[in-house]
């Protein structure tokens, strides 16, 4: 959370001061005075309550091109400026969590999910303006929205089979099986260069500038069969997974190869799905979820656990988790009986103790 702006006295100049946006103001040496000239400096700064939302939202969206993602700023200047154009004249001091309702009860196609991925986009405006443009506070902060219903599809090997079966072009192929074998992100998989790759290493790196949030280097670890892939389509510059024109994939392209395959296997895919297969395919396998989370670009587990993991929905594997006897994978070395361990931790110590002694 940004600190709020205060009156501070400079002990070298013998002056009071405040600083704004940046800038250092001297408000002079006189404290009653120096605390009139920062009340007045602070709500010149501030967005008065007549600014309108039209205005605030611009500036949470030009931050946003200048500070995100291209793919996170689409986002939320759909949401916006659908909401300016039901709202075009109305003010900070007038907007209340009524408004949001009726601009979304006109949205008769959106679903539950899109609604709430719309109030957040507003919010999040509001929620920017109030740390970097002085907005006092959010007027639609804590307002009830619609519970999401996350849509995951998980492909069967059948299915994968099936898939590749009837995907004639290599290049596409090429683009399924990679994702199919790393689990990344759509656009990890089509942004991808040679510059990002370090074969030594079974990995390619975003550095944080390019990376989803822009907050820390996302690191994709590379199975076997992905290196083959990779090798095998390198080329020393520009994005290496190209259609049969040679032009990079884009998502509209993808959607609509899925679109033609739909046509002859009767079923739509998305290239996500490859990513939610993945993550499911890994926690079935038996690895840690904190292992699973941090190979996906996640920096805990919750996403794995609410988004991408459909074990807890399949009954037959949980079933068969559950009549496993823990004794027998004890017993075949696939397991750490918590007493024992203990018990050698203890005569560990007491070895140490000993040592120590002597």
């Amino acid at each position: 959370m940004a600190r709020p702006n205060k009156l501070w006295y400079w002990k070298a100049q013998k002056t009071y001061c405040v600083t704004i946006d940046g800038k250092r103001h001297r408000l002079g040496k006189d404290k009653k005075a120096a605390q009139d000239e920062f009340y007045r400096l602070m709500l010149q700064s501030a967005p008065a309550l007549s600014d309108s939302i039209a205005v605030i939202l611009d500036d949470f969206l030009t931050w946003t091109l200048e500070n995100r993602e291209e793919r996170t700023y689409k986002g939320y200047k759909d949401y916006c400026q659908s909401f300016v154009k039901e709202y075009p004249r109305l003010r900070v001091g007038e907007l209340m969590p009524t408004h949001v309702t009726k601009w979304l009860a006109n949205k008769k196609t959106w679903n539950g999910t899109t609604k709430r991925n719309a109030i957040t986009a507003i919010q999040r405006g509001l929620n920017w303006a109030v740390k970097n443009r002085g907005l006092v506070s959010n007027p639609i902060k804590g307002m009830e929205k619609p519970e999401a219903k996350p849509r995951l599809q998980i492909i069967s090997l059948d299915e994968f089979k099936e898939i590749l079966k009837n995907t004639p072009d290599r290049n596409f192929r090429n683009l399924l099986r990679f994702c199919w074998e790393c689990g990344c992100r759509p656009q990890e998989a089509k942004n991808l260069e040679a510059k990002h790759i370090e074969f030594e290493k079974h990995r390619f790196i975003y550095e944080t500038k390019d990376s989803k949030g822009k907050k820390s280097a996302r690191v994709v670890y590379l199975t076997e069969k992905a290196e083959v892939i990779l090798r095998r389509i390198l080329n020393p510059e520009g994005k290496l997974f190209l259609n049969t024109l040679g032009n990079p994939w884009t998502g509209y392209a993808v959607k609509c190869r899925f679109a033609r395959l739909e046509e002859k296997i009767g079923k739509r895919y998305t290239q996500y799905a490859f990513r939610h297969t993945w993550v499911t395919r890994k926690l079935k396998g038996g690895v840690d979820s904190h292992i699973v989370a941090t190979l996906a670009g996640h920096k805990d587990t919750n996403m794995i656990h609410k988004v991408y993991s459909a074990v807890s929905d399949d009954h037959e594997f949980l079933t068969e988790q559950a009549r496993i006897n823990p004794d027998v994978l004890i017993a075949q070395g696939q397991g750490i009986p918590v007493s024992s361990s203990r018990k050698t931790g203890k005569r560990k110590g007491k070895a140490q103790g000993h040592q120590a002694k002597s």
